[in-house]
């Protein structure tokens, strides 16, 4: 009988760390280089929670620390499992949130908090850089203008008293573990293509975004392929408890491996994220920006490019509701130990489609895709009498998948989806949620037999560079699909005559928005 052997992926989100660990065929039972399809489901799943702190506005900051410790227990306890198991770890390989940033010294100590994606206080920063470099910097770099941008937050730090020592970096969350576990400063070219300084086509640092900046490229990480295996150092090693020279795969960002994970890869098709954030994405061969800047393009490999819209209105807008205004739901659910969100969910659906004339702009936060505007506010239009929480609650769902369904659009008129839509994320597990997007974007929906898509997306990517698959598109082209929702033709309708609404609310709201 062969020995057991698992790829881990491992997923550093805004909230939470997610490792799993997903079984290889046997050895001996399949040829190296020539296995196709899906891997089997996880074998083994850790995860660990961290804080966000907000110690101003707009200012959304983590503990590198705390998301390392975080690493440390869910990798502790997947080992552990594993170990019971008689599988061997063959490798591991990350997915990290995009558009962290943080100062470390020239030994890899933190010297700042990290700043998350949410984090817009380099507000005023990226207005100069949208003025001073405009579109051009855009199209060479694929990352929209907006303070999410780690160019802006660099620029902020620079300009708020956090001079660089000689040898000090700015790096990513993912860099930032890597580094410690490899003693290599390096960079995917996934995460590098999130930070707005990214050549796409030279797969280089873009010069004259350093040269705005006043950067040198051995104050960032050495950029390298998605595919790159390095070994687990001694010192990665005594952390883990690993064996030393362990393939470690350096994977890519969340969003472009949920597409991986959903098996959203073939042209024509498409991933619907919802998490704490949203996200809506397709992929294609070369990299392609949009003339309008309001698509992102990142890299999941040289030959995979994936285009869409992240969006701040995600599963946030929910939690802000629980806490603000479900709170008699939330106080009734905790007292019956069951999960708040269930009982919003059901009040939700005791209202008709449509909320019964209530629509909410949902940007809290600003909003990234596609209208990129951290100045918008979240907004109540249409607010009456006979209106209540289970309406409020009812229309912020709704509100999130109007802001899916913005970015869904534009990636219609620009790179038609016509094969199949994946959804994945939390909201996954609500079919009430589930069918209320598939009604408001007018297309079916396929939920694919993957608990964590970027997770496994981390797995497939690993196996493909550690030689266990030919082709990303054969890893995932059997995977199976748990659910499906149909659009039901009456409220699609409705939803279409709303949404057009949803619309003209932001754009007649937007100048006030902006006003001082």
């Amino acid at each position: 009988m062969g020995q057991l052997s698992a790829l881990i992926g491992i997923d550093i989100g805004t909230s939470g760390l997610k490792a799993a660990a997903f079984e290889l065929p046997k050895e001996g039972e399949a040829d190296t280089g020539n296995a196709s399809g899906p891997l089997a489901a996880p074998i083994a799943e850790s995860y660990r929670s961290y804080p966000l702190y907000s110690p101003g506005a707009g200012w959304v900051e983590q503990e590198p620390e705390e998301i390392w410790q975080a690493f440390l227990g869910a990798l502790q306890e997947i080992t552990a499992k594993l170990v019971r198991m008689h599988c061997k770890p063959a490798g591991l390989s990350f997915s990290g949130v995009m558009h962290s940033i943080f100062i470390v010294d020239d030994r890899g100590a933190e010297q700042t908090r990290m700043l998350t994606w949410a984090d817009t206080r380099s507000a005023p920063q990226m207005r100069r850089i949208r003025n001073d470099l405009g579109l051009a910097l855009y199209r060479r770099t694929g990352t929209p203008m907006h303070p999410m941008s780690p160019i802006s937050k660099i620029l902020w730090f620079k300009e708020n008293g956090a001079a660089l020592r000689r040898g000090w970096r700015f790096v990513s969350i993912k860099e930032w573990i890597v580094l410690r576990l490899t003693g290599e400063w390096v960079a995917d070219i996934s995460t590098a293509s999130a930070t707005g300084m990214f050549n796409l086509e030279k797969l280089a640092w873009d010069r004259e975004a350093l040269s705005y900046l006043g950067l040198v490229p051995e104050q960032l990480s050495r950029p390298e392929s998605t595919l790159e295996v390095l070994p687990l150092s001694n010192s990665g090693s005594s952390f883990l408890g690993l064996p030393s020279g362990l393939p470690l795969v350096l994977g890519a960002t969340d969003g472009v491996l949920a597409n991986l994970g959903a098996g959203s890869v073939v042209p024509g098709s498409a991933a619907v994220t919802i998490g704490t954030s949203a996200a809506v994405r397709t992929v294609v061969k070369r990299p392609w920006t949009d003339p309008e800047g309001r698509v992102f393009c990142y890299a999941l490999t040289e030959d995979h490019w994936v285009i869409g819209g992240g969006l701040n209105s995600g599963g946030i807008v929910m939690r802000w509701v629980r806490d603000q205004i479900a709170v008699p739901e939330k106080e009734r659910a905790l007292a019956q130990g069951i999960d708040p969100y269930t009982v919003m969910i059901q009040e939700a659906a005791s209202i008709p489609a449509g909320a019964e004339g209530l629509i909410f702009l949902p940007y809290l936060t600003g909003e990234r895709a596609p209208i990129w505007d951290d100045a918008a506010k979240g907004v109540f239009f249409g607010l009456s009498w006979h209106h209540n929480r289970s309406h409020i609650i009812r229309a912020a769902l709704e509100s999130v998948a109007y802001a899916v369904n913005s970015v869904y659009q534009v990636l219609q008129t620009i790179k038609p989806i016509d094969q199949f839509v994946r959804v994945s994320g939390g909201f996954t597990r609500s079919e009430f949620w589930r069918q209320l997007l598939a009604d408001v974007l007018d297309v079916k929906l396929e939920v694919p037999d993957v608990s964590e898509a970027s997770c496994y997306g981390a797995a497939v990517l690993a196996a493909k560079a550690l030689g266990y698959s030919r082709r990303l598109e054969d890893s995932v082209a059997g995977l199976g699909v748990t659910a499906v929702n149909e659009p039901q033709a009456g409220e699609t309708a409705m939803y279409r005559k709303n949404y057009e609404l949803f619309l003209r609310i932001y754009e007649q709201n937007k100048q006030l928005f902006h006003a001082k």
